[in-house]
């Protein structure tokens, strides 16, 4: 009995030991774009919160579901053509024009009173950004001017 205790203790050493042994293969360092959601889940995402927000009709729906895929397809392939790494400065520079077209498009969608509403949404996101920035980065960094007070026309107001 004493032979088979001491042989099952002496197994689980040894497996214990061998189990501590082993290593993993390091992950992969995938870009940072590589976890976000999919432009088609952010055009569904957003969509549905801004046809709460704005009552949006069934076609304004479409249309600005359509927009937001439109823009979320064409920034995602800038995105994978400068890469985690790649130049900020450019891939902003070519990003802006799209940003200002879905601005542009919003604007042709919406009622009046809804852009009023849509604007004020985009106003607070940006000046949200901008306190988040703010927060991670030191007055002297930023000019120490705060949040922002009004819209630039690549101001989308839509959480990427």
């Amino acid at each position: 009995m004493k032979k088979i205790i001491v042989t099952i203790l002496t197994l689980s050493a040894l497996n214990l030991a061998h189990a501590q042994t082993q290593t993993t293969a390091p992950a992969t360092k995938q870009p940072s774009f590589a976890n976000k959601p999919t432009p088609e889940q952010v055009a569904m995402r957003n969509s549905m919160h801004l046809q709460k927000m704005l009552e949006l009709t069934d076609d304004q729906k479409q249309k600005v579901h359509q927009a937001i895929l439109t823009r979320g397809n064409t920034l995602k392939k800038i995105h994978e053509k400068y890469g985690a790494d790649g130049d900020k400065k450019a891939m902003h520079k070519e990003a802006k024009p799209i940003r200002t077209q879905f601005v542009q498009t919003m604007n042709s969608i919406l009622t009046p009173a809804q852009k009023t509403k849509w604007e004020e949404h985009r106003l607070k996101i940006k000046q949200h950004r901008q306190q988040k920035h703010n927060e991670t980065t030191p007055a002297s960094e930023t000019g120490g001017n705060g949040a922002p007070q009004k819209l630039t026309g690549d101001d989308d107001g839509i959480d990427d």
